[in-house]
């Protein structure tokens, strides 16, 4: 029975993780923007269906939709068939804030971004491709461009204006070390040229939405231990750890149950403690955020503050979301910083983690769209592996796009 618990485990691990791991780009074979433009057109029932399933994704939680992204870049190349550039640009956009390490759609937008003048965040994302990609083609294509359109006599330096005369607001829930929040603010600070000021902390209620992850887990387990394993092998396995024979009807007596499987494990421990640390009771970020705007109703309604982040030690979800990194609608956010910080990791980078993360927040809570480039801290992340690639700073498109927003204070 320990066999077939070690491999029932096993798979459960791997299922239970899987939306950790990044979905590979699809290899293409190269062509120029050009070539592509005199490609036949889709059929009308093609591309009908493709910019109906587009619209469906635009509707969806972008941690769903990061599963489908591809439906995107084929939606903009059929959209380039007919010749149809602006709604291309705007799809390869859309999917890129999704999927940013899909080189082909970055050197896609990149053309399409030198023929409408913004030779900038061509030139980052080309950048990008070229030193990232793991096709020789792509990579000799993106730095073909960069010489081509002569990009780099282009690179201008932009700088976001002082608007320390309008304030964010930062408030810590729960346990919150003062360095790294003082580090966020400051960072933030910095960054963006506005003032953060740190609320008190504001206490969650207790009636606020939560769901124990662990608990679904630990469900989840015993669920395949009893499709695996006979009446009678239940019955004398469960009679011999106290419990019914019936089996386990608790969250204790669901713990008691995997914990003597885990202990037989020679990996057994490092398992458990992975999944006591990544599979946590978390709050609905959602209802967090209603009651932040609630408490912070008269502030938030002064012309001159921008929105509230949250930095928190409770892990937050979403709908039908696991814990996230972070939830952000328009004007405030919300930051778990304990999913940066994993048992393995130094304090350094779990601190680099959160303050990355911070910067991306503000973006969106600002209103401005997420980064096309992977290495932006405005990027999206659908792992940690994606989230490292980040950088600390605002990249070109981003910076451009704040410096509209600013001029609209």
């Amino acid at each position: 029975m320990q066999a077939k618990v070690r491999v029932i485990t096993r798979a459960l691990v791997g299922t239970t993780l899987a939306f950790l791991l990044t979905s590979a780009p699809i290899a293409q074979a190269y062509e120029s923007l050009d070539q592509v433009l005199l490609r036949d057109p889709v059929s009308e029932e093609t591309f009908e269906a493709l910019r109906e399933r587009v619209a469906e994704l635009d509707r969806t939680f972008n941690v769903f939709a990061r599963r489908e992204s591809q439906v995107y870049f084929d939606f903009a190349y059929a959209q380039l068939y007919r010749g149809d550039l602006a709604g291309a640009k705007s799809t390869f956009e859309r999917g890129l804030r999704l999927h940013p390490s899909n080189f082909d759609g970055q050197i896609r937008l990149a053309e399409l971004e030198v023929r409408s003048g913004r030779p900038q965040p061509a030139l980052e994302r080309l950048q990008f491709v070229a030193s990232r990609s793991t096709d020789e083609d792509q990579r000799a294509y993106a730095r073909q461009l960069i010489e081509t359109h002569d990009l780099e006599a282009q690179r201008t330096t932009l700088v976001l204006p002082d608007r320390f005369d309008h304030r964010l607001l930062m408030v810590p829930i729960d346990l919150v070390p003062e360095a790294l929040l003082e580090a966020v603010r400051s960072r933030i600070e910095q960054e963006f040229r506005i003032r953060v000021e740190i609320v008190d902390g504001i206490p969650l209620p207790e009636t606020l939405p939560s769901r124990d992850f662990l608990d679904r887990l630990l469900t989840e387990v015993v669920a395949h231990i009893e499709e695996s394993n006979s009446p009678d092998e239940l019955a004398w396995f469960y009679t011999f750890l106290g419990l019914p024979a019936s089996g386990p009807r608790t969250r204790e007596e669901r713990e008691r149950v995997v914990l003597a499987l885990l202990n037989a494990q020679e990996d057994g421990a490092a398992i458990w403690r992975d999944w006591r640390w990544r599979y946590t009771v978390a709050v609905d970020g959602k209802a967090l955020l209603d009651h932040l705007r609630s408490e912070l109703q008269a502030e938030l309604e002064e012309p001159k503050t921008l929105g509230v982040l949250a930095i928190t030690a409770h892990d937050v979800y979403n709908g039908e979301s696991g814990p996230l990194f972070a939830l952000t609608p328009k004007g405030a956010g919300v930051i778990p910083y304990v999913r940066f910080f994993r048992p393995q990791d130094s304090y350094e980078t779990g601190l680099h983690r959160t303050i990355v993360q911070s910067l991306s927040s503000v973006v969106m809570i600002l209103g401005v769209e997420r980064a096309t480039v992977q290495h932006c801290a405005s990027a999206y992340a659908n792992s940690y592996e994606e989230f490292d690639q980040k950088q600390d700073r605002l990249c070109a498109e981003t910076l451009e796009r704040l410096i509209e927003k600013y001029a609209s204070f």
